[in-house]
């Protein structure tokens, strides 16, 4: 019978060591941006997709209440204000399906809008998918985007339609789900697309004064190069969230 060498065996287990640890390396929440150019018939024009590295601090600080029933203090909103992020009165946390741009929606306390003072309403274009002129670096304590760009029809503005969250898939071992949101230019010129990310609202922990909550920007990424979107063009952003386990 044919016997494998110390050296056979060293280079087999080497193999079946590395062979673990790329298994292990893909057990992990991964997040992709997709970013799609059309012309006004929606034929396409441009595909881009990266993955995105830059969920922000706000991310932990508005998931973090959720899970250890405590509240945070300090915490700057896209306006740089700032808030008590407290769990009781918090429903809108990480909520980031928003409707169109000009349209308001009401984000409430523990599941109710009682009056004008125990929630908050909120412009569609505010919150869920936004996109910005900016290429300045990432950093994790990033409060905003650093030049959004905002709803509208008039010099530097795109209309913003709702951000929509769909395909919840899983297929074991994978899973994943996307968020999108659509952005037309009717500007009257072009407009270069160079951050993209995620705001998301929260109620303050003021009881009574709930309306002061704020949004929070929660991922934010450079796109580079920039993403030159003309006049009557339709730009569309989505974030795959996956995982595999």
């Amino acid at each position: 019978m044919d016997r494998l060498s110390p050296l056979t065996i060293d280079h087999k287990l080497q193999s079946r060591q590395k062979l673990v640890r790329r298994r292990r390396s893909d057990k992990m929440i991964k997040t992709y941006v997709t970013i799609e150019r059309r012309n006004a018939d929606g034929v396409l024009l441009e595909k881009r997709k990266q993955e995105s590295r830059s969920w922000l601090r706000h991310f932990f600080d508005l998931w973090y209440p959720l899970l250890s029933n405590t509240s945070l203090s300090d915490i700057h909103s896209v306006d740089n204000v700032s808030h008590i992020i407290a769990v009781g009165y918090n429903s809108g946390v990480l909520g980031v399906g928003s409707p169109a741009g000009a349209c308001d929606t009401a984000v409430p306390i523990n599941g109710v809008f009682y009056n004008a003072d125990h929630g908050m309403f909120l412009s569609g274009g505010s919150f869920g998918i936004v996109v910005g002129t900016d290429d300045t670096p990432v950093t994790p304590q990033d409060n905003a985007l650093v030049a959004k760009v905002a709803h509208g029809e008039t010099s530097g503005q795109l209309l913003h339609g709702g951000t929509e969250l769909y395909g919840m898939t899983f297929v074991d071992p994978d899973g994943s789900f996307n968020i999108r949101r659509y952005f037309t230019n009717v500007s009257g010129a072009e407009i270069d697309i160079a951050e993209c990310g995620i705001n998301s609202p929260a109620n303050d922990g003021q009881w009574g004064q709930s309306r002061n909550g704020g949004i929070y920007c929660i991922c934010r990424d450079v796109v580079s190069p920039a993403v030159a979107v003309a006049d009557g063009e339709i730009l569309s952003v989505v974030y795959t969230v996956a995982i595999t386990v």
